[in-house]
């Protein structure tokens, strides 16, 4: 029961950050919980990310480790359109950790 009570809350809270922002001109993007490494490159964390052992793309081959990086390829991707490009993303960043069973930590993030 406790699980559902805190995604409940969590969701009431990704709802009202995504509201919020919303109500300040800021555009939400989606951007996938994949990527490739010269898309994670470009935030500058010295984090490797984490590789899919079965890939089918290079374009898709690792799971992310932050958003900034996945922000910024939107941005690259839409220089054509005017600024300020008030953008946002909630999504889950991946990381290593041997407390978990599948040895991978998933955590819900924010980027503005």
């Amino acid at each position: 029961m406790t699980d559902i009570r805190n995604q409940v809350q969590s969701t009431s809270l990704i709802m009202s950050l995504a509201n919020f922002l919303s109500g300040l001109k800021h555009t939400e993007v989606y951007t996938y919980n994949i990527s490739n490494d010269e898309v994670m490159k470009k935030a500058n964390t010295h984090e490797k990310p984490i590789y899919l052992a079965n890939s089918i793309s290079e374009d898709y081959d690792c799971l992310r480790n932050n958003m900034i990086a996945s922000l910024l390829d939107v941005l690259a991707k839409n220089r054509h359109n005017d600024y300020p490009q008030n953008i946002y993303d909630i999504g889950t960043i991946f990381s290593k950790s041997k407390s978990y069973e599948t040895g991978i930590l998933e955590q819900e993030h924010l980027a503005v």
